[in-house]
Parts: C-alpha cells; sequence; structure tokens
C-alpha cells in the first residue's frame, strides 16, 4: 500500500506500482495518508504494507519508477 503524500512525482510514483502490480497481476490498494501517525514513523513518502500487516518497503527517495516498483513488488512477494 503506497501511501503518498509527495503531491505530482508521488503520483508519478505510486502510478509505476500500479502498472508493477497490475504486470504481475499482484493485488495493490493505493492509500493515501497525511504523513501522520504510523506513515510519519518510517518518516517515508511511500510505503508498501503486506496484506499481513508487515512493512515489506518504505522510502522517501524521490524518483522512484517503474523497474524499481517492480524489484519492490517481486521483493515483497518472496521472488
Amino acid at each position: 500500500l503506497p501511501a503518498s503524500t509527495a503531491g505530482a512525482s508521488g503520483d508519478a510514483e505510486v502510478q509505476a506500482f500500479r502498472d508493477a502490480a497490475a504486470a504481475l497481476k499482484l493485488p495493490l490498494n493505493v492509500v493515501e495518508d497525511a504523513r501522520a501517525g504510523e506513515a510519519a514513523r518510517y518518516e517515508a513518502r511511500l510505503v508498501l504494507v503486506r496484506p499481513d500487516s508487515f512493512v515489506a518497503w518504505a522510502s522517501d527517495a524521490p524518483g522512484v519508477d517503474a523497474a524499481q516498483a517492480r524489484s519492490v513488488l517481486m521483493r515483497a512477494r518472496g521472488g
């Protein structure tokens, strides 16, 4: 579940995750958060949370592209 509060660049990053998830046939729910509470704890603009509530990945770096999103999702699914 990438949570983005980054505006236009964050939108492109979230779309990279959506596209990668679709290509990998993985379900993905996107939740936008105000970067408060749990999201603030990770100090990240993007947080990927598995269905078992495990935080699989978090990043505050700008510019996640399609290849990076695919790699992150493949690692999160265990492959």
